[in-house]
């Protein structure tokens, strides 16, 4: 009997390229793959019911494309996969619509013997998928969009995989060259042709998506602001792409626009342009439910809230710190990224800049979600993941010696959150214990201090996982002053045996299933970034009293454990 798989994938540029490359691997394998890649405009709401609705809309395919293969064809395949298609939040156009449903879906599917891999890099998703590897199913998260496939790196899914991830807008992939930029742009208009387009990559046929122009309609309005551009109307199926333009031509950060794709349903996009290196603007903004990314969200149209979002873009909190309001928990991450934009690069090449910030906490969630932490537990650790290098921002007059403050930033930062405390900071949203346990964690954040061995450990474990999970090349990219690294050449031996070490690694994806966990780094040089290897296996180590750990390293198509 033949091995049989199912494979489910986005229909954007980016999902399409991933579905194409994880077919790819699954057929060598030895599957026989029947892939379901589409998009389905559903009907209304009261006429809906268990059916294929494809694949393009989250909501719609996990409440109802999902389910209807699952109780129609499970015993049909052997293997069903998911690639780059999130749970989704909370969505007015499916309002019945949980994750606990989904997670009831899968769990049923197993227990009919079938194996269920998700496959993710949507960080608003990962809080979800400690309930779907509890019950059985295997989810693999990637630290960007360039490794967000089934199956092993190697140098085709490493050159398709870079036109996915510049169609998603991906900033691990910068910087990108004007002909592949213009390139990702065919492959986005290409997607009106799901299937030609998956048969172009699985053939790698470049010339298929030269017929498709890479141009994007220009506004009829674009209203330009100090820090953003306002489009009224958006093109239908051009919404993102066309305020991406709009950044790139007026030089701005963010964009805010409406779509009117649905005419009754009018929706509000807003981006952070994706080579800037600012705060997401669903942060700045202090968004706390949206759809999509923090770097690109969306909302539910309304007269109001548009007036609103217009308002906070014109006069955003940038987060000075000398405030004559109090900092509310919603503009504080604003209020931190402000002390960060400060931060010196340290002399050994890392970034603790925001960009650091956004993984840790994505990582703090990852890894929240699969130990099935309490709410309240995730909410100190998201807090210790925003603040764990905060010292960084110290006074100079406090502590000049850049030196001396990367030796004691857990000190400076468990300081600056007590000194917080005591200013006010906190009031209305942290007790006075939180903001103790928050401190502490900081505190201990690093390898060298001693866990408290208290009830609380498990948090300080993962925290300190949480760092060490970002480290790959994005943290030496550039100095305090925007020169590349790779253009510097006065560098110490020490500095620049630091700077190839994270030159050299090109991503981290993580394998859950229920308690097991498998950490992949995956380098473009072993032997430079074994120094980062042996790093997260140090880190990791501790995460052994809780979960069986392995730590793997790709290097193209080779793969070795850590021993």
């Amino acid at each position: 009997m033949s091995k049989r798989a199912l494979l489910f994938g986005g229909t954007d540029g980016h999902g399409i390229i991933m579905t194409a490359l994880s077919e790819r691997t699954l057929q060598a394998e030895g599957y026989e793959v029947f892939t379901v890649c589409s998009f389905v405009h559903p009907p209304d709401e009261k006429e809906r019911t268990i059916s294929d609705y494809g694949t393009g809309i989250p909501c719609f395919f996990w409440q109802y494309t999902f389910p209807y293969y699952m109780r129609n064809a499970c015993h049909d395949y052997q293997m069903v996969i998911v690639v780059d298609i999130p749970f989704p939040e909370p969505d007015n156009r499916c309002p019945s619509f949980t994750a606990d449903r989904v997670v009831e879906e899968i769990e049923s599917a197993i227990l009919q013997g079938l194996r269920i891999v998700i496959i993710d890099h949507h960080k608003n998703s990962f809080t979800h998928y400690g309930k779907v590897a509890k019950v059985g199913a295997e989810v693999i998260i990637s630290s960007s969009a360039l490794f967000t496939h089934y199956g092993p790196p190697d140098a085709y899914t490493l050159k398709w995989g870079r036109y996915g991830a510049i169609c998603d807008r991906d900033s691990a992939v910068l910087p990108v060259t004007d002909e592949e930029e213009i390139f990702a742009a065919r492959i986005d208009k290409a997607k009106v042709k799901v299937s030609e387009s998956l048969d172009a990559v699985r053939q790698d046929n470049i010339s298929f998506f030269e017929e498709f122009s890479p141009d994007i309609p220009m506004p009829e309005v674009a209203e330009v602001y100090d820090s953003f551009v306002y489009i009224p109307k958006l093109a239908v199926g051009n919404g993102y792409k066309q305020l991406d333009q709009a950044c790139r031509k007026y030089g701005k950060e963010y964009a805010l626009g409406v779509t009117y794709q649905n005419p009754d349903k009018p929706v509000i996009l807003l981006i952070t342009y994706w080579k800037s290196e600012n705060l997401p603007v669903a942060l700045l903004l202090g968004m706390n439910r949206f759809r999509g990314h923090v770097n690109a969200p969306n909302l539910d149209y309304s007269p109001d809230l548009e007036k609103k979002l217009l308002s906070l873009l014109t006069h955003p909190d940038t987060g000075d710190l000398i405030r004559t309001e109090p900092v509310s928990s919603d503009n504080f991450y604003s209020y931190v990224a402000s002390f960060l934009k400060k931060v010196e690069i340290p002399y050994f090449l890392t970034l603790h800049k925001w960009g650091h910030v956004e993984h840790v906490i994505a990582n703090g969630r990852t890894l929240g979600s699969f130990y099935r932490l309490t709410d309240h537990e995730q909410m100190i650790l998201d807090w210790a993941c925003l603040l764990h290098d905060i010292g960084y921002g110290v006074d100079h007059a406090v502590c000049p010696d850049f030196n001396e403050i990367h030796r004691r930033h857990h000190e400076f930062s468990e300081q600056m959150v007590r000194s917080w405390e005591k200013e006010g900071v906190f009031s209305g949203f942290l007790s006075h214990e939180d903001v103790d346990l928050i401190a502490d964690m900081c505190l201990r954040h690093r390898k060298k201090m001693s866990l408290p061995g208290g009830d609380k450990d498990h948090l300080y474990i993962l925290l300190r996982a949480a760092d060490a999970l970002d480290n790959d090349f994005r943290r030496a990219v550039k100095n305090d002053k925007g020169e590349n690294y790779d253009d510097i050449k006065d560098m110490s031996e020490e500095s620049r045996r630091e700077w190839e070490a994270h030159q050299a690694v090109k991503g981290v994806r993580l394998f859950a299933s229920d308690n097991h966990l498998i950490f992949e780094m995956i380098v473009s040089d072993q032997k430079k970034a074994f120094v980062k290897i042996q790093d997260l296996k140090l880190e990791t180590e501790l995460l052994k009293r809780y979960f069986s750990v392995k730590v793997l390293v790709s290097e193209l198509y080779e793969q070795a454990e850590v021993n």
